[in-house]
């Protein structure tokens, strides 16, 4: 999968940018077009829970934020889904393999209201004939035009500038070898985050390269053991990471979007995650929770007298027997 995202020195100048006036609106704004949970097409499924875990900011901050992106129609929602309108334009040079990507993402759009605003803003990725697949994508004349490298009619936002530290042929390369996995039939972040069974290996393509044994824990694994400590239980730092380190090894590692679904989904609605009994992370990677729908809450015995454990009603009942014994042998 992609390691960047096109972030242009001029971001901080743009007009638009310029009127976000509140730290947490920069943030969000930028965090959108970063991270990882966004398809070629610029749609988001990332739950509520996960952005306010990255982004630091309380969920009625992020709602407000989201808000007003949607009010001046940066962004469409649909439930919890995202679309960012300008994704398409800042994100695609007119390489055929990316132009293609696109195209096989879009009869995959699920949401009909994100659909016709993509076909209403980029109608040649409908025009899969006549247009050729290479064809410069039209843009707004009223924005900045990119380097000569790249079509003149793509939206860079950039003014000719570059992405720092990032050579133009580095990006292209690396875009075109985040459309493989589509061109491959190799399921989204989304799509991951919806399977109830993920594929084996990684499928979805989010690991690039294995971790290794030797060094201290990855900074993927630091991370999700920081989540899993926040919604599951505290455990300490390395605790999973030979469990991690084997699912990666036999390709059995479904990917961090399957993870962290699951997380969220068993930590929201588990009867036993919610009564404080959450697996160790260990025990989460060696059982496959991931796979796990939630349980209900265990039910206590109507014979139970209320508030007592399974050790008090066992210590009452061998209680109760011996006092029955010791009554007989009286007689």
């Amino acid at each position: 999968m992609a390691e960047y995202r096109t972030v242009r020195m001029s971001y901080w100048t743009d007009p638009y940018t310029e009127t976000l006036e509140k730290p947490q609106e920069k943030l969000l704004y930028i965090y959108l077009f970063t991270c990882p949970y966004a398809n070629n097409l610029g749609i988001l499924n990332v739950s509520r829970r996960r952005m306010v875990f990255e982004t630091g900011l309380d969920n009625a901050v992020i709602e407000e934020v989201l808000s007003r992106f949607e009010k001046d129609k940066k962004i469409l929602r649909d439930g919890e889904a995202i679309w960012m309108r300008n994704f398409i334009k800042n994100q695609t040079s007119t390489s055929s393999k990316i132009i293609a990507g696109l195209r096989k993402l879009l009869p995959r759009v699920e949401s009909a209201l994100f659909y016709k605003a993509i076909i209403e803003q980029y109608p040649y990725l409908m025009d899969s004939v006549s247009r050729p697949a290479d064809a410069p994508l039209p843009s707004d004349d009223t924005i900045p035009r990119g380097s000569d490298r790249v079509s003149r009619h793509i939206d860079t936002l950039s003014n000719g500038m570059d992405t720092i530290g990032i050579p133009l042929e580095v990006k292209e390369e690396e875009r075109e070898e985040e459309v493989e996995d589509i061109l491959n039939q190799h399921p989204s972040n989304s799509q991951a985050d919806r399977a109830p069974a993920p594929s084996v290996g990684g499928g979805n393509g989010e690991y690039t390269e294995s971790p290794n044994a030797e060094n201290a824990p990855s900074i993927e694994f630091q991370e999700l053991r920081l989540y899993y400590n926040a919604h599951g239980r505290q455990e300490a730092p390395k605790t999973g990471w030979q469990e991690y380190l084997t699912l990666h090894a036999t390709r059995q590692w479904p990917g961090q979007s399957a993870i962290y679904a699951a997380i969220d989904r068993l930590s929201q609605h588990d009867g036993e995650w919610l009564a404080g009994k959450a697996p160790g992370l260990a025990k989460f990677f060696r059982e496959e929770w991931w796979r796990m729908m939630p349980r209900p809450a265990a039910r206590a015995s109507p014979l139970a007298p209320p508030g007592q454990t399974v050790t008090e009603r066992n210590e009452a009942t061998a209680m109760r027997v011996l006092a029955e014994m010791e009554a007989d042998n009286g007689n």
